[in-house]
C-alpha cells in the first residue's frame, strides 16, 4: 500500500512575521508632554462638569424626595403609621440644619 500522506509545512512563522510587519508600520508614535499635558487638562475639564452636573442631579433628586416625603405626610390616611413615622423622621433629619452642621463639624474632628 502506498503511503497517501501529506507532509504539512507550517506556516504560522510567516504569519507572525507579517504581522509583526503589519503592526510596526501602523503603530502611532508617543505623544508628546505637551499633548499628554493637553488630554490631562482636557480630561479634568470634563470631569468637573460631570462632577457639576452629577451634584445639580443628586439636590434635583432631593428636593423631589421632599416634595414626596411630604406627600406621604399630608395623605397619611393612606399609609401604615410605621411608613408615615419613617417619613416624618426623615423630613426632620433633612430639614433639621443644626444636626447636619453638628454631624458635619464631628466628621471634620475625625478625619
Amino acid at each position: 500500500m502506498e503511503n497517501n500522506t501529506v507532509e504539512m509545512k507550517p506556516i504560522v512563522g510567516k504569519k507572525k512575521a507579517e504581522v509583526k510587519k503589519n503592526t510596526a508600520k501602523n503603530e502611532v508614535p508617543a505623544p508628546s508632554q505637551e499633548q499628554m499635558a493637553q488630554l490631562i487638562d482636557q480630561l479634568y475639564s470634563r470631569n468637573q462638569q460631570l462632577v457639576e452636573a452629577l451634584n445639580e442631579k443628586n439636590t434635583a433628586m432631593m428636593f423631589k424626595r421632599l416634595d414626596y416625603l411630604f406627600k406621604v405626610i399630608e395623605q397619611s390616611h393612606m399609609f401604615d403609621d410605621e411608613f408615615v413615622t419613617k417619613c416624618i423622621d426623615e423630613l426632620q433629619k433633612t430639614l433639621d440644619v443644626t444636626q447636619e452642621q453638628t454631624e458635619t463639624q464631628e466628621d471634620g474632628e475625625q478625619d
